[in-house]
């Protein structure tokens, strides 16, 4: 087996960290408690205060560099089909968190199989949309800005 065709074949465990600042508030559209959280099976797991100055949300994924070069991602917060897939955030009322208000779309599918080896992944997204309300779908570029941080020595 080629090195090539052993690297399409590993799966590596990989930690992405969205750090999210420029929250919008609590109140919203008739919701007084504004919350956000990972999207997992209709239900969301970690969530914060629609008004907070900085979240971090990290999850651990897995990851498979597929043999045309790109990679494919698992794990039960992600969603998508292979060569699509994402992560969601869901935003809510704490006073009927089944009822999901809003969502972002958090793209993987612009991660390399080199970036994976590289570093950490760290993702910076601005939680307020353009017209000062929760942000939702998928971010452009002016909210969303990955980073690969390089592993430390020991």
């Amino acid at each position: 087996m080629s090195k090539s065709t052993a690297n399409a074949l590993a799966v590596q465990p990989v930690t992405i960290t969205l750090i999210c600042t420029d929250f919008p508030g609590r109140a919203f559209d008739g919701c007084a408690d504004l919350q956000v959280g990972w999207g997992q099976d209709r239900t969301v797991i970690n969530a914060v205060p629609g008004d907070s100055i900085e979240a971090r949300f990290t999850t651990e994924l897995q990851a498979k560099q597929r043999p045309d070069g790109t990679v494919d991602f698992r794990s039960p917060l992600v969603q998508g089909k292979v060569g699509a897939r994402f992560l969601y955030l869901v935003w809510f009322d704490a006073a009927a968190p089944q009822m999901p208000i809003r969502r972002i779309k958090v793209p993987l599918h612009d991660l390399t199989w080199d970036e994976l080896q590289s570093g950490q992944i760290v993702a910076h997204l601005q939680m307020r949309g353009p017209d000062g309300s929760p942000l939702a779908a998928t971010p452009k570029p002016s909210h969303l800005q990955w980073q690969i941080e390089s592993r430390s020595k020991h």
